[in-house]
């Protein structure tokens, strides 16, 4: 059921460019104190989408994500699409291989999920919210409430949505929409989404829950870095008005 070419933390990337460095560099802090950030009551903010044009530059910021969180020791899952692979160009298999990272986190997190699918075997032939929902959401939350996990976080990493098919993009995004972003629903998700912003993604990012985004454009970026000849000032100017 999961996809093991869709696990990208010990994935190599290629080194960056002279310009890209300090920009990753301010990206990569940015994400991580946002995931470990204490959960504000009605906060929505639980969701950055980092776009480019050219998706290598987006595709290898999460990448360096991923080595980030295993470096800090945060807990981390993650999926990889992929348009010539078809255990990873669809959502078929995305929930079972994150509901594997998840449960390698914690026994007792395991045990949770493993109840929950073993109590309802047929809930991977159900729609896609509902698989999100009941194994991943519903056990993450019960795991956060107890006593000695009620700072936990855990961020799931999602590469080069473009290469997901187009109309399973969007089940993605209403999905997370629906089970992650409410505000009376208080999960310990922390959702990465790189892509190409011509993806489905670019609707949401325009729409009236745009205000739910932290958007993260590394095009923007680069070209306020090379329009000022100083990455890192460049990058700034670019981080006050993308994120904040």
């Amino acid at each position: 059921m999961i996809s093991k070419h869709a696990l990208q933390s010990g994935i190599e990337h290629q080194a960056a460019s002279e310009t890209l460095l300090p920009i990753r560099r301010r990206v990569l802090d940015k994400c991580t104190k946002w995931i470990s950030a204490p959960h504000r009551p009605g906060s929505t903010k639980k969701f950055i989408v980092i776009t480019s044009n050219e998706p290598e530059l987006s595709s290898e910021t999460l990448q360096a994500l991923a080595l980030k969180c295993v470096e800090l020791d945060i807990s981390s899952s993650s999926f990889h699409f992929s348009s010539s692979d078809p255990t990873r160009n669809c959502l078929a298999r995305l929930v079972p291989t994150i509901a594997y990272q998840l449960g390698t986190t914690d026994p007792s997190l395991r045990d949770r999920i493993s109840t929950a699918v073993d109590g309802n075997p047929l809930i991977f032939n159900h729609k896609f919210f509902q698989q999100l929902d009941f194994v991943l959401v519903q056990p993450a939350r019960i795991h956060a409430a107890s006593g000695r996990m009620s700072n936990w976080r855990h961020v799931v990493l999602i590469d080069s949505l473009e290469q997901c098919n187009l109309g399973d993009q969007g089940t993605l995004i209403h999905a997370i929409k629906s089970c992650i972003l409410k505000k009376d629903i208080n999960t310990p998700f922390r959702i990465v989404i790189a892509s190409r912003p011509d993806s489905a993604i670019s609707s949401y990012l325009a729409g009236k829950d745009s205000n739910r985004i932290i958007r993260i454009d590394l095009d923007e970026r680069i070209l306020a870095a090379q329009q000022r000849g100083n990455a890192t000032e460049g990058d700034r100017a670019a981080d006050e008005t993308a994120v904040d």
